[in-house]
C-alpha cells in the first residue's frame, strides 16, 4: 500500500491536504479509479456543487486519464 496526498493551490486559494491510499501496482501510479473516487469525486465534485468557479489543471499522469484507454472512467 502506497500512502499520497493532494492539494489545490491558486490566487488567493489553498485547498485542505488530500491523504489517501493507493493499493500497489506494477507502476506504484494512481489508478483512474483512486483519482475519480478520491480527488474527483470527494474534493472537486463538492466545489463544482457550490457553484465555486475555477480551473482544473492536471498533468500528462495516466491517473487523470489522458492517453487512450478502452474504457476511461475518469472522462467519463
Amino acid at each position: 500500500m502506497r500512502y499520497y496526498v493532494w492539494a489545490a493551490v491558486g490566487y488567493n486559494f489553498k485547498s485542505k491536504l488530500r491523504f489517501y491510499e493507493v493499493p500497489t501496482n506494477i507502476n506504484g501510479k494512481m489508478s483512474m479509479q483512486i483519482y475519480r473516487d478520491e480527488i474527483l469525486e470527494g474534493v472537486v465534485r463538492p466545489w463544482l456543487d457550490a457553484g465555486q468557479h475555477f480551473v482544473l489543471e492536471e498533468d500528462g499522469d495516466s491517473g487523470h486519464g489522458t492517453g487512450r484507454y478502452t474504457t476511461n472512467i475518469v472522462k467519463a
